[in-house]
């Protein structure tokens, strides 16, 4: 199966990207979050922002997709991202990156919660949304919300739009 762009049904471009944010997550369905993160790690408050996103998520069989283009939590805020998924065992987290950084924290986390998370080339969405175990519902959305996460933070470049 070959790799495939992000898709939308709308341009996804915004005129004016904030590029002074690192991260920005937003819900997609009940169930599952896009989050996409830049160069640097996120600031305290993007990443009380981030974590209170996924709180509003509830506390059962929640996915996220992660695109990064190399910017992860710190170790601190790897510790409070652990903290709240104690427990829940049927989260998972795919993490698209070229970031060899990124995929080791990727790893770390994964030694705390066993299966929960995996890394992915860019290329290979359709990989990680099958990991995530999503719907075609959910695939539509997802892709709608990570087009325009990316375009907010002007990363297009990095993770391509479809048309």
């Amino acid at each position: 199966m070959q790799a495939q762009p992000f898709q939308s049904s709308h341009s996804g471009v915004h005129q004016n990207p904030d590029f002074s944010r690192q991260v920005l997550i937003e819900i997609a369905t009940d169930r599952v979050a896009v989050a996409v993160f830049g160069e640097q790690p996120p600031s305290d408050e993007e990443w009380s922002e981030y974590i209170a996103t996924l709180e509003g998520l509830g506390s059962g069989g929640h996915r996220t997709l992660v695109l990064s283009v190399g910017g992860g939590p710190t170790a601190l805020q790897r510790e409070q991202l652990s903290a709240l998924m104690d427990g829940q065992d049927d989260v998972k987290v795919a993490v698209l990156t070229n970031s060899v950084f990124a995929r080791g924290i990727v790893t770390a986390l994964r030694w705390f919660r066993r299966e929960a998370n995996a890394a992915f080339e860019p290329g290979k969405i359709d990989a990680a949304l099958d990991y995530l175990e999503l719907d075609q519902r959910e695939r539509d959305r997802v892709h709608l919300v990570a087009n325009d996460l990316i375009s907010r933070l002007g990363l297009e470049k990095v993770f391509p739009l479809a048309a």
